[in-house]
């Protein structure tokens, strides 16, 4: 069957490579900045085991861009309520 293949793709975050995934940008809208974005999806993501929760949490760790929130956040993006949990 492999002979039959003819593209592969991989993907370049670490997670074939390194076996571990990591963020590699982060593009935030007019809506959100950066700082906002990155804590609230780090927050969302910390009591997470999984690996791409790990990579959320720990790039915002390391861009020192977050603040964790411990409680529910009510949003509004482009005229819709949004209620993060």
């Amino acid at each position: 069957m492999a002979h039959s293949v003819k593209t592969v793709v991989l993907d370049k975050t670490g997670t074939i490579t390194e076996g571990k995934p990591k963020v590699t940008d982060v593009v935030p809208s007019e809506y959100i900045s950066e700082q906002e974005l990155l804590s609230v999806a780090a927050s969302m993501e910390k009591p997470s085991e999984h690996p791409l929760a790990d990579a959320i949490v720990a790039y915002a760790q390391e861009k020192k861009k977050w603040v964790f929130f411990q409680q529910s956040i009510l949003r509004q993006c482009q005229g819709k309520e949004l209620l993060l949990l």
